[in-house]
């Protein structure tokens, strides 16, 4: 293992460096949501801003857990390599990954079913109320989805990898993961996606209004292609892992777990920078928004600078006008 070191440590700083960046991008479009569309009882807004939220549980989840890892690499002999097999967290830690996984699906077949229900089924009302109960349910099915995982103990620590992922070697609860979580959601997608499009080729006698309302959920739609795809292309990683041990007869290569985890963290990083790129009003907004910030900082700077040569107590604080002032959005 020594030999690896700067490997696994080279591993575990993408890793960490990418989810951080997923952390951050989620938590921009969250910011502008709140500031931009508070008040605004948007079912599109409160079903994005359960996607974010569902993308920084699972990257904290895993922030943790890499944590866990780099600490170990860097320090290989520490007591914690000794007793973290023994800690009730390990598991605990892997189960909230793995139900950020599905939290982070089922957001996604979320918000294809409400584009279904506004393109084919626009004839029933829906109300803002309904989707936050759909998005409490989801929470709870999430978590109650992966629980069997961690009654069964399939999550098993292995003291090379130093957390507690489910192995290799226990095909079952891998199939399990795979299809509950991952393929089921995945193929649920999909269906909508290709409903809606055969839908909006074959609909031709509507209104220009109706046309127009069709062609706007079905944009919003394709925009949650690529990340889908990126979150398919996650699976498929993994999943090609696995196959390829059940080949040597459950014989792992010593980067196995380290790749999938490292394609996970990466993939978190650009699922919401894709979501920002192919949203103008997001991205216009996240513009305006670092712009203010930085602008703050600016007149901050200068008043201070101002201020300088004034070495007395007796400084005087910014009035509530000028905060508004530094603060104001064009």
């Amino acid at each position: 293992m020594s030999q690896f070191w700067i490997l696994f440590l080279a591993l575990d700083v993408i890793g960490i460096v990418s989810l951080l960046n997923g952390v951050f991008t989620s938590s921009l479009i969250l910011i502008v949501i709140f500031r931009k569309f508070t008040g605004h009882h948007v079912i599109g807004n409160l079903l994005l801003a359960n996607t974010c939220v569902c993308t920084i549980e699972l990257c904290i989840s895993n922030l943790i857990i890499y944590g866990h890892i780099i600490m170990n690499d860097i320090f290989p002999n520490a007591t914690i390599t000794n007793t973290y097999d023994q800690q009730v967290l390990c598991p605990l830690r892997s189960y909230f990954l793995f139900t950020g996984f599905s939290l982070l699906y089922t957001s996604y077949c979320l918000q294809a079913y409400y584009r279904l229900l506004q393109v084919i089924f626009y004839k029933k009302q829906y109300s803002y109320i309904t989707f936050v109960f759909w998005c409490c349910f989801q929470w709870i099915f999430s978590f109650l989805l992966v629980l069997p995982m961690l009654l069964t103990r399939a999550f098993v620590y292995i003291p090379t990898e130093f957390f507690c992922p489910i192995p290799f070697t226990k095909p079952i609860s891998v199939t399990y993961i795979a299809v509950s979580v991952y393929g089921v959601f995945i193929a649920i997608f999909v269906s909508i996606y290709a409903w809606i499009y055969v839908y909006t080729r074959q609909t031709t006698s509507i209104t220009v209004k109706r046309r127009r309302t069709i062609d706007r959920h079905f944009t919003m739609l394709k925009r949650m292609v690529l990340p889908t795809f990126s979150l398919m292309f996650l699976g498929i990683v993994y999943l090609t892992l696995f196959f390829q041990a059940i080949r040597n007869q459950y014989q792992t290569h010593y980067l196995t777990y380290r790749l999938s985890y490292v394609f996970i963290a990466i993939g978190m990083s650009f699922i919401h920078v894709i979501t920002i790129l192919q949203t103008p009003a997001i991205k216009e907004a996240i513009w305006k928004l670092l712009s203010c910030s930085k602008d703050a900082m600016k007149k901050s700077e200068e008043r201070t600078t101002s201020l300088g040569g004034n070495t007395t107590t007796n400084v005087q604080q910014p009035s509530i006008d000028e905060e508004k002032l530094s603060l104001r959005k064009p």
